[in-house]
């Protein structure tokens, strides 16, 4: 087992990183994206992304049809017959 572990820090070495080097302090940053776990991410991420879609439905479509003035639409059979 010791070889191996050898060869795992010769190998390091040559890529200019070494098992012995001292880790550099973690940033905020770093230690609050560390609390989140895949699984977490993915369960958060899901519902808001729910949220976020029901929330633009609810506002995007009566914005669209108030703004179009959809429900003053009138039929106006100079443009709309199929008389020619």
């Amino acid at each position: 087992m010791e070889a191996n572990e050898k060869t795992d820090d010769v190998e390091l070495e040559e890529f200019g990183t070494s098992s012995t080097r001292e880790r550099r302090p973690m940033s905020p940053l770093d230690k609050y994206l560390k609390r989140f776990k895949e699984e977490d991410i993915e369960k958060y991420g899901f519902r808001a992304f729910s949220l976020l879609f029901v929330i633009y439905n609810i506002v995007y479509w009566p914005w669209l049809l108030v703004s179009s003035e959809y429900f003053n639409w009138n039929i106006d059979f100079a443009y709309n017959s199929n008389d020619e």
